[in-house]
C-alpha cells in the first residue's frame, strides 16, 4: 500500500476538509491547516474563503467576514465567495442591501451556477405559492 504524504498539498485540503465538517471537536485544526497552507504557499480567495467557512463553524463571523473581503480584493468575481460573503453578511447582521447587492451580482454573473439556479427556482416557487394564496 502506497504511504500518504501528509505534506502534500492536496492531503493537507483533503485533511482540512474533513476536519472541519467530520470532527466536532477538531473544527479550529482545519483553521490552522488552512492559515499554515497560506504561510507556505501564499494567500490566494480559495484559501481565505475556506478559512472564513471554518470561522463560520466555529462562530467566529467577523473573522468570516474579513477573511472573505481580504478574499474578495483578490477575485471579486468568484461565484463562492460571493455566495460565503453573503452568508457573512447575514450573520453579521448587515443591511439588506449588503446581501442584496450580493445576490444581484451573482445572477448577472453566475446565471448558471447551481446556488443562483437553486434561489431562482425558489423564488418561483415562493411567488407561485403567493399568488395562490392570495386567490383564497
Amino acid at each position: 500500500m502506497n504511504q500518504i504524504d501528509e505534506d502534500a498539498t492536496l492531503s493537507q485540503l483533503s485533511n482540512a476538509l474533513v476536519t472541519a465538517f467530520a470532527a466536532t471537536g477538531k473544527v479550529k485544526d482545519a483553521l490552522y491547516i488552512y492559515s499554515e497552507m497560506a504561510d507556505k504557499y501564499g494567500r490566494t480567495a480559495d484559501l481565505e474563503m475556506h478559512q472564513a467557512v471554518v470561522s463560520v463553524l466555529t462562530q467566529d463571523y467577523a473573522a468570516a467576514e474579513e477573511l472573505l473581503e481580504a478574499a474578495l480584493e483578490r477575485d471579486n468575481k468568484d461565484a463562492d465567495v460571493l455566495i460565503n460573503s453573503l452568508v457573512a453578511a447575514q450573520y453579521n447582521d448587515k443591511d439588506d442591501e449588503v446581501v442584496d447587492r450580493f445576490i444581484s451580482q451573482l445572477k448577472h454573473e453566475h446565471p448558471n451556477h447551481p446556488w443562483v439556479k437553486d434561489l431562482a427556482e425558489k423564488e418561483a416557487d415562493f411567488d407561485r405559492i403567493a399568488v395562490s394564496v392570495s386567490r383564497a
